[in-house]
């Protein structure tokens, strides 16, 4: 089985979801990874048929998605981001009742060997709308194996998993692996990392980077240090680099350090380096366009028309709470003190620099 994707692109008004995206897919399991926003969902929609590109193809077997309609649906198990589940069901009925909409012919064995999988025979008779959240999302994962799917396409799958829960989930999907081809789109490092075959890193509807994870790591030689430090010199270090994790030590808080460039003090880690670290560094290096730019700078100079958001800068405040809706469309985190201008994009600081000069926040 393969899937090939050609110059797929969707666009919802002036946005590019998913931009001019080509790509081969073989048996196996891969991590789509990347921010809120970045166009995993979107990519998602497409590949399940569920929203009409406005360019390019998806093809099996040479074969677009669009004109095999039915068959290509009989390959595909789909676990969907929001649970949508009859709360007066139980997860019997409700794994019945799915297999009469997809046309698939059902039995008691292929249900409870199904339930079985997910944990979640011992309260088969029990209503959905007493289950936790956790447990509707195995419910869920259930539904999109019921038709043994060649294909199997997971969104934001272990949303509301305990751990032991995540890590029973995961290896299930290592075993189902073998002949499939399992797409799990996360913002969750850890969902991914010690099971997919390859990662995908998605933003702003492209894919920024890609590789196993023994690939995308070995990239990352010498470009991640540790450093320990106090919780008070924590957010100058935020300010100033980009943090991986932080974890505390009994010497102190110890801080994963991504970048280029990194503090003389840090120590370099050379055999520890996980996703988490790659993550960072493939996202704060995406080159920023012109049409980002302008909407940042427009946004800026709304917010400094008003007198009482200048006087923050001079309190030294992160202004976080003020800027919510300029971190929604950047998907940076940005903050701005006074007479000074730290941001994670270093092609951003020229621009609010000129801003902030203008209205006379910064010293020129």
């Amino acid at each position: 089985m393969k899937i090939e994707i050609k110059n797929l692109t969707k666009i919802y008004g002036n946005n590019k979801a998913v931009n001019d995206l080509t790509l081969t897919l073989n048996d196996g399991i891969y991590g789509i990874l990347g921010p809120n926003g970045s166009g995993k969902t979107t990519l998602i929609n497409l590949l399940t048929d569920n929203v009409k590109r406005t360019s390019g193809e998806i093809l099996i077997n040479n074969k677009d998605i669009v004109s095999l309609g039915a068959k290509y649906r009989d390959l595909i198990g789909y676990m969907p981001q929001q649970q949508a589940l009859y709360n007066d069901f139980s997860a019997y009925m409700y794994l019945k009742y799915m297999c009469t909409v997809k046309g698939i012919k059902h039995n008691n064995e292929l249900i409870s060997d199904i339930l079985k999988k997910v944990n979640l025979y011992d309260v088969r008779n029990a209503k959905a709308g007493s289950f936790s959240g956790g447990m509707k999302q195995r419910l869920l994962f259930a539904q999109a194996l019921l038709n043994d799917p060649k294909i199997l396409i997971l969104d934001e799958p272990t949303a509301g998993l305990d751990p032991k829960e995540r890590i029973n989930f995961r290896n299930m999907l290592a075993e189902l692996s073998k002949d499939k081809i399992i797409l799990l789109a996360t913002h969750i490092v850890s969902d991914i990392e010690c099971i997919a075959d390859h990662v995908l890193l998605i933003k702003k509807g492209q894919i920024v980077a890609t590789g196993t994870p023994v690939e995308l790591i070995e990239k990352m030689q010498g470009k991640v240090a540790e450093i320990t430090c106090t919780l008070d010199d924590v957010g100058a270090l935020q300010a100033e680099y980009k943090v991986g994790n932080i974890r505390q030590r009994k010497n102190g808080l110890a801080l994963r350090l991504v970048g280029d460039t990194l503090p003389k003090e840090a120590v370099p880690v050379e055999d520890n380096i996980d996703l988490e670290e790659i993550k960072e560094k493939v996202f704060i290096n995406h080159v920023v366009d012109s049409g980002t730019r302008d909407a940042l700078i427009m946004r800026m100079r709304e917010l400094l028309k008003t007198t009482n958001y200048i006087a923050n800068f001079k309190e030294r405040i992160k202004y976080r709470s003020a800027c919510n809706s300029l971190f929604e469309m950047t998907d940076d985190n940005l903050y701005i003190w006074e007479y000074d201008v730290i941001t994670i994009k270093n092609e951003y600081i020229p621009y609010i620099s000129e801003i902030l000069k203008s209205q006379k926040v910064l010293k020129k």
